[in-house]
């Protein structure tokens, strides 16, 4: 049995690990709705215009870049939709 003056802790502590549980299973029951129903992500779903979207794939390879790219563009320039560079991603050359 417990002290008298520590069951309130006891009981908050037991609240507490309810909600825990029923946050993990509501978790993993997303998850796997996902897993078995969600559609796939586009390769640049955000639209993000910094220099690891512009490669073809997700994730970007080990060596991403072959050379070090040219950026004409400030950082965190995220409002555009489109990269403000484009690139040959076969010889990695900016096409104007």
């Amino acid at each position: 049995d417990y002290l008298p003056e520590f069951e309130i802790y006891h009981k908050i502590a037991f609240i507490g690990a309810i909600i825990f549980i029923l946050g993990l299973i509501y978790m993993f029951y997303v998850l796997i709705q996902g897993w078995r129903k969600g559609e796939k992500a586009t390769p640049n779903p955000w639209n993000a215009t910094t220099l690891e979207w512009h490669l073809p794939t997700s994730p970007p390879p080990l060596e991403n870049h072959t050379k070090v790219p040219y950026v004409d563009f400030r950082p965190y320039e995220y409002y555009h939709g489109e990269p403000v560079v484009k690139f040959n991603y076969n010889t990695m050359q900016r096409i104007d």
